[in-house]
């Protein structure tokens, strides 16, 4: 008997297929593949040090610009280091923090989900008490305290940013596991003498893993954002390191004289995030049976 539930499809394409016929999707899986190898190409593709000064190039503008130069083609900051190198070096450290929060949250989110799913009771009762408390408090506010308890740096903004946004994963397995719980498949497996943690490892796992890779890139764009918003106010990242939201928060005093320091940062930010949104998007409807004929039309 197969724990995993096949539900027949309108579309019997494969996934490639289907987001080649979707411009939108193909065009932000492909800027994510692109940031992807821009952080980690970053030595080969930026053309100065990140933190190497040029006092005499103070504040250059973009190339395009009036005093621009080709040497520096999205101008110099405050302390003459190029615009460019650095929103390259960036996305290193924006989507490193991304990335291991997703990957935290992920484990410790579904570990919660899976057991209060399949336990019920006092310790449904308690995990979804905590739950509910963590959602209820202000990200940020939450996010920022964390910080001011532990101190600055790059493994704290990790801890506090995983211990916001694991809730997330957590009420969502949850309640795939409760509607799994009713299906035929699992109280067969039940009714031939398994229990309740084999069949949650045989037969209601292997169900949760696409909703879950489709809820991965939505995260990740709005871990980004959250890392931007602590880095900007200066409780996340701290120098020497740098990430987009570092940047952006770096330049406001320059946001009249040199918007540039403010408008390409945030740019590739946005992009970023709306390429995550607009993919993550997608994948939640290509691994729905239910809608994924709709992509192949």
């Amino acid at each position: 008997m197969s724990g995993v539930v096949k539900l027949p499809s309108s579309s019997g394409l494969p996934l490639y297929r289907l987001i080649i016929r979707d411009k939108f999707a193909l065009a932000s899986a492909l800027f994510l593949v692109a940031i992807v190898l821009m952080a980690l190409l970053a030595p080969i593709l930026a053309p100065f040090d990140p933190t190497e000064l040029h006092l005499r190039d103070v504040l250059r503008p973009p190339a395009w610009q009036e005093r621009g130069t080709s040497l520096y083609l999205l101008g110099t900051d405050g302390l003459g280091r190029d615009n460019l190198s650095r929103i390259i070096y960036s996305s290193r450290i924006s989507l490193s923090v991304a990335l291991a929060v997703v990957a935290i949250t992920l484990v410790i989110g579904t570990l919660v989900g899976l057991m209060t799913g399949v336990l019920r009771g006092r310790v449904d009762q308690c995990f979804m008490a905590i739950t509910d408390a963590v959602m209820a408090f202000p990200g940020l506010l939450m996010i920022m305290a964390v910080v001011a308890v532990l101190g600055g740096g790059l493994t704290t903004i990790i801890i506090a940013l995983s211990v916001r946004y694991w809730t997330t994963y957590a009420r969502v397995v949850r309640g795939m596991v409760i509607s799994l719980r009713e299906t035929d498949f699992v109280l067969a497996a039940q009714v031939l003498g398994g229990s309740q943690w084999h069949a949650m490892r045989t037969h209601m796992l292997p169900n949760i893993v696409s909703p879950l890779a489709a809820l991965i890139p939505l995260e990740l764009g709005r871990t980004m954002l959250a890392e931007a918003s602590v880095s900007f106010l200066g409780f996340g990242v701290q120098p020497p390191m740098t990430s987009w939201g570092l940047l952006v928060g770096g330049a406001r005093d320059y946001i009249a004289s040199a918007p540039w320091l403010i408008i390409y940062p945030g740019m590739a930010l946005f992009l970023t995030i709306l390429s995550a949104n607009v993919f993550g998007s997608w994948l939640r409807l290509a691994a729905d049976p239910m809608h994924r004929g709709r992509l192949g039309t």
